[in-house]
């Protein structure tokens, strides 16, 4: 059965960004002290530690969390902040569990919809790329996807959404690209 990624599993992804934010966080911590990290992320200390702990943290937590490390993260670029405010305010309606790894996929998305059209990304979107980059990881595509791929044998919205995670994802974008030429190779070698 092959798999098209139309949509992530938003528990096993979020947990994966939650570890990574924690890392952040205690890295940040040990950087400076857990009482200037706490009320960065307007939360008490002891919520911060829980969460450093890996212990179960309200959504809000987490979400305080998420805003924290990738606010600090593009402190330097105002208008990533700006931007970023933006597409947390449409996403606002979402349940707070589910908010920062809706973030992440509109941001992978918009940056997917600027490659389509061969347009560099403006500054705030690679600023909040790289960051997010650094949070999480697109799932990686499967062998019979990427056969089906260069075989033309997807179509419409399944090929879409196969070529949103490859673009999204430097390891699968270099699998597609050696993969092709070897096929070009191989094909120009037979004719």
């Amino acid at each position: 059965m092959i798999r098209v990624p139309q949509a992530y599993d938003h528990e096993a992804e979020s947990a994966k960004l939650f570890a990574r934010l924690r890392e952040w966080v205690r890295a940040d911590v040990q950087r400076s002290s857990p009482k200037e990290v706490s009320h960065g992320a307007g939360m008490s200390r002891e919520s911060l530690q829980r969460f450093i702990a890996g212990g179960r943290s309200m959504p809000a937590t987490c979400e305080k969390m998420f805003n924290y490390v990738v606010g600090t993260a593009i402190a330097t670029t105002p208008d990533a902040a700006f931007h970023l405010s933006l597409i947390q305010e449409m996403l606002a309606a979402m349940d707070a569990a589910l908010r920062p790894m809706a973030v992440v996929e509109a941001i992978r998305g918009l940056r997917w919809v600027y490659r389509r059209h061969g347009r560099a990304s403006p500054t705030w979107l690679a600023v909040l790329g790289g960051v997010l980059d650094q949070l999480s990881e697109p799932p990686q595509m499967e062998e019979e996807e990427l056969g089906m791929l260069l075989d033309g044998a997807l179509d419409g919205r399944a090929r879409n959404a196969l070529l949103l995670a490859v673009a999204d994802s430097a390891s699968d974008t270099r699998v597609l690209v050696d993969t092709a030429s070897v096929l070009r190779e191989v094909e120009s070698g037979e004719a």
